[in-house]
């Protein structure tokens, strides 16, 4: 088999996915904070009800007129010729900023028509920043289109949604692509367009180029896949996972997606605790899958007995299994359709959890363990206990 050759895109790329991941899974982001007038600074007087004026200022005669559709054109056609003429990222991020700030305040009944009409001449240019996610839209995009495709869906969901059906049916850049399967996603789930965002990713998790040279907007499109039903999409995520054929960083991107689904869903747990079902899957990933389990519900449990016990259970499964159980790590960070602050376990919850695993284990300790297993219980029941006693405090 042919190995991909490691570029300095590859390696600039593998970066920054390391990065979500070991965010996503380890840290969150917290912004605010308001301004605070400094010590010692004067005040301004609050003016005397005696001596102010109650005379009320007379409306403007001529109010501001609102960009019609000619006037968003010609913009649009501006910040594609400054983009297109080269720039650096950060005068590219002040150029959106700029044409996104006139048409979020232009006519509202032609904003979304104009968006259109540019986006089907066709026309694009880069920006130089990355395909970054932030919150209910992107922080940066890589393209004006792309940029372009964001702001259509929070202007005009109607238009967004139409044509977001033809990127996905042409399935060319896989960037605009990701922004159009969110932009089905969005939808109301009895719209029949809906269903597309599930086809969609099938695809795009299909399409063999990309995975070896994966784009930001690709590997970010894999969070479509975790809020779909349908295991044939699961397996070919957990697929990606063990693919040597792929990009590392596709890789990631996909344990990334595989750990998504495991907090969210019990139909995929059980998928990853069932071993005789024919399932392609790195075995650091169902390692660390299989100790998202939780115990204290009985198949689960079932699946943990079984699991430990397994004679086919190998070196690294162990390993990952031993060095998570029970994971509680929350994916926290900003996801092209995943709401991961809703995933959050409650405090005492999680403490609760942590003691059924410290019993589950000590139980393991008296048992006939997988040989692989064996040698890795004395540390795992110490670690618990520590766990457990720092869980009680919390109830």
């Amino acid at each position: 088999m042919k190995a991909t050759k490691f570029t300095l895109h590859h390696a600039v790329l593998l970066g920054a996915v390391l990065g979500l991941g070991l965010l996503a899974l380890n840290l969150g982001w917290t912004f605010g904070g308001g301004g605070r007038s400094p010590i010692g600074a004067s005040k301004t007087a609050a003016p005397s009800l005696e001596t102010e004026s109650t005379t009320l200022p007379e409306p403007l005669s001529n109010p501001p007129r609102k960009a019609d559709h000619g006037q968003m054109l010609m913009g649009l056609e501006k910040c594609w010729e400054k983009l297109s003429q080269g720039t650096t990222p950060d005068q590219a991020q002040e150029l959106i900023a700029e044409i996104t700030a006139m048409l979020w305040t232009a006519d509202p009944t032609q904003v979304g028509a104009a968006i259109r009409a540019f986006l089907d001449s066709g026309r694009d240019a880069p920006t130089g920043l990355p395909f970054q996610v932030g919150e209910k839209c992107l922080a940066s995009s890589p393209t004006l289109r792309v940029a372009l495709l964001d702001l259509l869906e929070r202007l005009d969901m109607g238009e967004a949604a139409d044509y977001a059906r033809l990127v996905v049916d042409a399935m060319k850049e896989a960037d605009e692509v990701a922004v159009a399967l969110r932009t089905l996603m969005h939808l109301p789930e009895e719209d029949e367009r809906r269903a597309l965002a599930a086809s969609g990713v099938e695809r795009l998790l299909h399409r063999e180029d990309w995975k070896a040279k994966p784009s930001g907007g690709y590997l970010e499109a894999f969070d479509v896949a975790t809020e779909t039903e349908q295991p044939a999409i699961w397996k070919r995520l957990l697929g990606l996972t063990a693919d040597t054929t792929a990009f590392p960083g596709t890789q990631q991107a996909a344990a990334l997606a595989a750990h998504t689904l495991a907090v969210r869903s019990p139909e995929f747990r059980a998928l990853i605790a069932d071993r005789d079902s024919p399932l392609s899957v790195s075995p650091v990933i169902r390692g660390q899958l299989m100790a998202r389990l939780d115990p204290r519900i009985p198949t689960e449990l079932a699946a943990l007995n079984a699991f430990v016990t397994d004679v086919r259970m190998t070196s690294e499964e162990a390993q990952a299994f031993a060095a998570n159980f029970p994971s509680q790590r929350d994916l926290v960070g900003f996801r092209l359709i995943t709401n991961t602050a809703a995933r959050i376990r409650p405090i005492e919850d999680a403490a609760k959890l942590d003691i059924a695993a410290e019993v589950l284990v000590r139980r393991w300790s008296l048992a006939n363990l997988a040989g692989e297993m064996t040698p890795l219980i004395a540390k795992l029941v110490i670690r618990l206990d520590q766990i457990a006693k720092s869980a009680q405090h919390a109830l």
